[in-house]
């Protein structure tokens, strides 16, 4: 298990922890720390557009997108906005990394939101992630350590 106190969580969590794959026992762990205030967790504004259009293309009622929205609004994350430092570092992270298998759009605004960071710590299960983070100067933990 992870000794860090606060982290970034990417939209993986969240699709783990409302869905069923391989990360979803992880994701409940990891959820059960954040409601026993074991760890504090933060998310990139941009978090919220990432969950709908994936759970939009995944052919989601708004209704239940809606439903989620409201139980992770419901832990008190704290959001971090998407600063113009920030939209700019994201997007310098996509020109560089962006393709197939590669960096998504979605991803640079999580790798700069926990650049600029003061923790730079993210969870996450992207591998691509993982390859960059020693050159974004982040930490990268994986939700499988939950």
């Amino acid at each position: 298990m992870s000794l860090i106190k606060i982290a970034l969580v990417d939209a993986d969590f969240f699709f783990s922890y409302f869905g069923s794959d391989q990360y979803t026992e992880h994701a409940k762990r990891l959820f059960n720390k954040i409601i026993q205030k074991e760890i504090t967790i933060e998310v990139a504004s941009e978090l919220f557009d990432d969950l709908i259009n994936g759970y939009r293309a995944d052919g989601f009622p708004l209704e239940d997108i809606c439903d989620i929205i409201e139980a992770i609004k419901s832990t008190n994350l704290k959001v971090i906005p998407s600063t113009p430092t920030i939209v700019l570092e994201a997007m310098r992270w996509y020109i560089k990394h962006k393709g197939s298998r590669k960096l998504h759009y979605f991803d640079s605004f999580h790798v700069a939101t926990a650049i600029h960071s003061n923790h730079k710590n993210l969870i996450t299960t992207d591998s691509y992630i993982h390859k960059i983070a020693e050159e974004a100067k982040i930490n990268v933990i994986h939700l499988r350590t939950f």
